[in-house]
């Protein structure tokens, strides 16, 4: 797992239903963990969830919105990132950035069986990339960073 992120990692592969390695409680309202920072090592994993239990989604000012757990995450130009995506809503989705040349579809899931997606990003120049999901969905998380779009910040 990411050496500078263990403990984000470890809250949100709970929030996937995996074995906490961490004591660390998630405190943030939303989205929960806000970032995840790659290590320089040459291959990385990154695990989103999409609308995480028990709330099926994460709760904004009294309602509940759909959302990517982390919506943005960093990482260094030299990684490769393996990315799993936890699918607990019932809708599909994708994970679509044209400037990373990935365009991944999200089958939906079920609060007691997610779908499991994996894909790649092999990312070439320094920058911050946007990420969105195609399919249409919670009109408020579409408009919102951190929920059905976000961004990818690489670094040198």
């Amino acid at each position: 797992m990411l050496a500078l992120s263990a403990s984000i990692a470890a809250d949100v592969g709970a929030l996937a239903g995996e074995p906490a390695r961490s004591a660390r409680a998630i405190s943030s309202p939303a989205p929960i963990p806000s970032s995840i920072t790659a290590s320089a090592s040459p291959s990385t994993t990154v695990r989103l969830v999409v609308d995480p239990p028990p709330l099926m989604g994460v709760r904004v000012a009294g309602a509940i919105h759909e959302a990517f757990v982390p919506g943005t995450f960093t990482m260094t130009r030299s990684s490769t990132v393996h990315v799993t995506v936890f699918n607990y809503g019932p809708m599909d989705h994708t994970w679509t950035s044209r400037d990373l040349g990935v365009d991944a579809n999200i089958p939906p899931g079920s609060k007691s069986h997610p779908s499991v997606t994996h894909f790649t990003i092999h990312p070439i120049g320094d920058g911050t990339f946007a990420w969105f999901c195609t399919t249409p969905c919670d009109s408020w998380s579409m408009d919102h960073n951190g929920y059905m779009k976000g961004t990818v910040t690489v670094t040198g």
